[in-house]
């Protein structure tokens, strides 16, 4: 995502590649969300999902923000 980003600021206007950007995470965080939401776990693998979730919004607050 990180090199995704740096291509779009350096050959689009920026508001332009804000609105790419986002669409794109949007498609991202919606894959994931229904992905996870169809899983069928039991408690230990809930847990792990919901790292894996809290992990990745952190990964993105940081690389993109």
């Amino acid at each position: 995502m990180q090199g995704t980003r740096q291509d779009l600021w350096n050959t689009v206007p920026p508001r332009t590649a804000q609105r790419v950007l986002s669409g794109m995470l949007n498609e991202s965080l919606t894959i994931l969300a229904s992905r996870y939401n169809q899983a069928k776990a039991g408690s230990a693998r809930t847990q792990l999902l919901i790292t894996d979730i809290g992990s990745f919004e952190h990964h993105l607050l940081l690389h993109i923000i």
